[in-house]
């Protein structure tokens, strides 16, 4: 067996497995306690398996193994081959609870025990991914008397000496609800939208300017993302609106650009510098077949630097978050912000302390902005946010808080898909971008980030790619970046519990 396929296994047991401490060894079905709730519905892992089918040698490419948990404490095994991608045409389905049944009770350490309804074997599910086995996890499929075998060199799963034919049309509906959640696609990408002067100073002069908007627009569209968050959306918002109005794309209010006479008039009238722009820079587009509501616009209460140091504070950074209909009809909250920029130079001389305490207030910020408004929606969290995780401590003061209260788990789609869902470790000392980098990146880590937050018993997304796209989100002449971001884009599947 593929050792992907037994670590994506294990992922399914430790879904069902992390849950807390329930009150008695064997709950009583008249009610649940909050630990058993939160295992109640469909969990599932969809599993790069290539293999054939034993009795026809047709091959596939994906399995999804499912486990559906009642209330009532009972519950039962679903598995589907596909090809992967082709979510609509199962090559086979087998399960449910004539076939794979089972009771389960949830002990007062933790263990999840399930009892197979047929042969009475049981199993108790570790709590933990360091205590998970492969061997576990192979009795699991045996309690209920499916075995893996190897068949003209493939591995195939097949019930005792028969193989595991095609269900009836309810088993199959479930695989295909599972599989088939709504994805979408979503980009981040700060628009280097500075005005090249400001007055008769120089300020943004490589810059896209009013020349290479529309492209910037007319790139995001040939890639048909359904949302875009941009940053530094200022001077040029009508280049940059123009393509996305003519291909039907909508969007939320322009914050406004830099403007040095109402910003003179402002001072005459006494306004203090700090935040003298009235404007964040922010702005969504999103797909015609969306539906999109702003629901907050907040600035942050903290920043460093006015006349040096990224001129945070001269503009009113923040963040805004959207209620986002899927063509489907589900819902997911997102945040599109811009957090406190660093210089350079500081970050190479390790003096870059003002900035990265005002991001943290910013994140702190944030964090409990999320978990005020928290509820049944996925949340994805976007933006340039400026920050390393080898340089801000994400995990241990947003991240890791949010996932102690219990209520929602935490990923950054990057880390998930590339790194095996290890975030880097903090680092001692100066952690500067990598030398003639054109993306911001340190060691594949953007500033400009995909997090998602997974509400516990309600709806999940599941991230499917990631991108980093410096090679083409280029000027006519193939080499010039069109601005000094690249795109970072995420497809995730919505999946309903």
């Amino acid at each position: 067996m593929k050792q992907k396929l037994s670590a994506m296994m294990a992922g399914l047991v430790l879904l069902l497995g992390m849950a807390g401490c329930a009150a008695e060894d064997n709950p009583a079905n008249s009610g649940l306690s909050p630990q058993e709730q939160s295992l109640v519905g469909l969990w599932y892992e969809e599993l790069e398996y290539a293999g054939v089918l034993e009795d026809t040698g047709e091959a596939f490419t994906s399995v999804v193994l499912a486990m559906l948990v009642n209330k009532d404490h009972t519950g039962c095994l679903y598995a589907g081959a596909f090809n992967e991608g082709d979510y609509d045409n199962p090559i086979v389905v087998y399960g449910g609870p004539k076939e794979t049944g089972f009771t389960w009770q949830l002990t007062s350490s933790g263990q999840l025990i399930l009892t197979a309804t047929a042969s009475g074997e049981s199993i108790a599910l570790s709590r933990t991914r360091g205590d998970g086995t492969n061997d576990e996890l192979r009795h699991l499929t045996n309690v209920n008397g499916w075995e893996t075998e190897s068949v003209n060199g493939h591995t195939v799963i097949c019930r005792g000496s028969n193989v595991l034919t095609s269900a009836d049309a309810e088993q199959t509906a479930v695989i295909k609800n599972m599989v088939n959640g709504e994805s979408f696609t979503l980009a981040t990408l700060n628009a280097d939208g500075m005005p090249k002067q400001i007055l008769f100073l120089d300020v943004n002069t490589e810059g896209p300017g009013e020349e290479y908007s529309p492209a910037i627009a007319r790139y995001l569209l040939n890639k048909k993302f359904d949302i875009i968050l941009t940053q530094e959306n200022f001077n040029y918002n009508a280049e940059l609106t123009a393509p996305f109005d003519s291909a039907g794309y909508r969007h939320d209010i322009w914050g406004g650009g830099i403007d040095v006479e109402l910003a003179l008039n402002r001072l005459t009238e006494g306004e203090d510098m700090e935040g003298i722009f009235h404007i964040d820079g922010l702005t969504a587009f999103w797909s015609p077949k969306l539906q999109v509501v702003r629901e907050d616009s907040v600035r942050w209460t903290a920043g460093y630097g006015l006349f040096e140091h990224g001129w945070d504070t001269m503009v009113r950074k923040g963040f805004r978050s959207y209620d986002v209909t899927l063509s489907g009809g589900n819902h997911v909250v997102v945040y599109n912000m811009h957090m406190d920029a660093g210089s350079e130079d500081d970050e190479a001389k390790g003096e870059d302390g003002p900035d990265r305490r005002a991001r943290m207030v910013q994140w702190r910020q944030l964090r409990d902005h999320i978990l005020a408004h928290l509820d049944k929606r996925p949340v994805i969290v976007t933006g340039d946010l400026n920050s390393y995780y080898e340089r801000d401590s994400i995990c241990s003061q947003v991240f890791n808080v949010i996932e102690q209260t219990g209520r929602a788990t935490v990923g950054d789609v990057w880390v998930t898909l590339e790194r095996g869902g290890k975030f880097p470790a903090m680092v001692e000392g100066p952690v500067t971008n990598d030398p003639g980098s054109t993306t911001w990146a340190l060691k594949g880590q953007t500033l400009d980030k995909i997090i998602y937050i997974n509400p516990t018993g309600g709806p999940q997304l599941k991230p499917l790619s990631f991108a980093v796209d410096s090679a083409t989100y280029v000027r006519p002449d193939g080499k010039t970046p069109l601005g000094d971001h690249a795109p970072v884009s995420a497809k995730f599947r919505f999946l309903p519990r």
